[in-house]
């Protein structure tokens, strides 16, 4: 069994690992909202006070994982056993607090990690249109079909000789 630390590392852990979860926390609620204004044309400062939100809670998010990555240096690893790791670091009562501190910490940042990708594929499938209209306006090919002539081979078409814009 390890050393149980001195109080104040246990303390400044437990206060480090709550800001975690809050900051986790409010990132959630900022990709949520970015999620839920993506597409509105309407009320584009709704979207730009979630990005703003968004990056708030990643700067802060950076701070505590500096935070932790200099508590590792010292003997945090909490590993696949964090339990373990924990209650024999800190003692039963304060290391089973901890570690479901820890725990939440670690289920909030799955679930911004889910948050972020469906928000960065409803980005990438809205850019693709936008990127399809703007070719349509310009006249090129949108989606250049492959077709096979007499002789076998594949030959591609244009879909417009003229630019919408300038029709």
């Amino acid at each position: 069994m390890a050393k149980i630390m001195p109080p104040h590392q246990a303390t400044q852990l437990e206060h480090l690992l709550t800001s975690a979860v809050q900051t986790s926390a409010t990132l959630l609620v900022a990709l949520q909202q970015e999620f839920a204004t993506l597409g509105m044309t309407d009320h584009p400062e709704t979207f730009m006070a979630a990005l703003h939100n968004k990056q708030d809670a990643l700067d802060k998010l950076g701070k505590i994982d500096a935070a932790l990555l200099r508590m590792e240096a010292q003997g945090f690893q909490p590993g696949t056993d964090s339990r373990r790791f924990f209650i024999s670091r800190y003692g039963d009562t304060r290391g089973e607090r901890i570690e479901k501190i820890w725990r939440e910490f670690l289920s909030l940042l799955e679930r911004c990690h889910r948050q972020n990708s469906v928000n960065g594929c409803m980005l990438k499938k809205q850019q693709a249109a936008t990127q399809q209209a703007l070719a349509i306006l310009r006249g090129q090919d949108t989606d250049p079909a492959d077709n096979y002539g007499p002789p076998g081979f594949s030959t591609t078409t244009s879909t417009a000789a003229i630019p919408l814009a300038k029709a």
